[in-house]
């Protein structure tokens, strides 16, 4: 089928020049004869300023659509005139509303910003000499109808992506299709969570037996703790898919907590590699290079802002948990909680304690 998913994370569009360099290492991909499927995302910023413009801001809707207009005007062409007419059909839902969305139509203002994001991906592909296909996430990705949450609908999806796939490969054009989107409930658009592109990229990829996913981004890689709690931060070079799942669980790089579920479902098992064009940093898979036993990353929960999470494949043995122990005074540890069926531990502290507690179990222990 087809040779490599790629997901252009929306922090790295911020520019005409940022959609104009994707669509050169897209180019580069294509011409070194891999068939590539590319998803999505709204250019950094634009998410937000719509959740906003749903709760009544109109200067954070001016600023989203000023955005992408100046980027459509400086790409210049038919982009220009698209977008603009989108926009009419924004605004007009929102002036309906009297800027007072209800879950549904927030999922279909907020939409705005991946559909236009392609466009301008789109126009630039195909300045540059790319053959493009331009797929509609609402066409393809079925789900559940949740809105704002979304769960993928595996197999009505997968036969529509099989489609397209196919047709993909034997005329040799790129398929180019929003992340984060799908169809809900009587055609209707819903959103499948924060880091929804994520999900949509992984799901891709295991629904066509496609053997990489490759989720770009303007940071190296995963990191093993929040760089803003010590600057001894690292890139973790490789996860197994059980850390991954737990990783995403607790919100580590904004990762949706789905975007691994077609793996563990057993739907396919794509190599996912996270970072930037020029350092692949974090790869994640079964058996991969560079993996190792033992902890691998710290995080708070942030539904339990007690609660330290170490992730890690045999952080809940016995070794590791009276290494921790002796390391850690009685008087910081409330309640420890391991399960062998899962690669994490949790600590419970004093919320007043817990960002010390975590920097102390990263650069004293992990």
């Amino acid at each position: 089928m087809l040779d490599l998913v790629v997901k252009v994370g929306g922090s790295i569009l911020t520019s005409a020049r940022s959609y104009l360099e994707v669509s050169e290492r897209i180019a580069g991909i294509v011409e070194s004869g891999l068939t590539p499927f590319i998803v999505v995302s709204a250019m950094r910023g634009a998410t937000d300023g719509l959740l906003k413009a749903c709760s009544g801001s109109r200067e954070s809707l001016d600023r989203v659509i000023q955005g992408y207009l100046d980027i459509a005007r400086e790409l210049q062409g038919p982009p220009f005139r698209v977008l603009s007419d989108m926009f009419m059909s924004l605004e007009r839902a929102l002036k309906r509303a009297g800027f007072k969305c209800d879950r549904s139509l927030t999922d279909y203002i907020v939409s705005f910003g991946e559909v236009a994001s392609k466009v301008l991906l789109v126009h630039s592909l195909e300045n540059r000499g790319v053959n493009v296909m331009p797929l509609n996430a609402v066409d393809l990705v079925v789900t559940d109808g949740v809105h704002g949450d979304a769960r993928v609908d595996y197999e009505v999806t997968m036969l529509n992506l099989l489609k397209v796939a196919g047709y993909a490969r034997s005329s040799k054009v790129t398929p180019v299709m929003e992340g984060f989107i799908g169809r809900g409930l009587e055609g209707s658009v819903v959103t499948l969570g924060r880091g929804g592109s994520d999900y949509t990229a992984v799901t891709v990829a295991a629904l066509l037996g496609v053997p990489e996913a490759l989720l770009v981004t303007d940071v190296p890689g995963l990191m093993s703790i929040d760089p803003l709690i010590t600057p001894r931060a690292r890139v973790v070079k490789a996860l197994d898919y059980g850390e991954a799942i737990e990783a995403s669980t607790y919100g580590v790089k904004r990762i949706n907590s789905k975007t691994f579920e077609p793996v563990s479902l057993g739907l396919g098992k794509p190599r996912v590699t996270i970072g930037s064009w020029s350092s692949r940093g974090t790869v994640i898979g079964d058996g991969v290079e560079g993996w190792r036993v033992g902890a691998k990353i710290v995080t708070l929960d942030p539904r339990d802002q007690g609660m330290v999470v170490v992730v890690g494949r045999g952080v809940g043995g016995r070794g590791f948990l009276l290494k921790l122990l002796s390391m850690l005074d009685d008087d910081l540890i409330l309640e420890v909680k391991a399960s062998r069926d899962k690669p994490s531990l949790k600590i419970r502290t004093s919320r007043e304690l817990s960002v010390e507690v975590a920097r102390f179990i990263h650069d004293v222990i992990v």
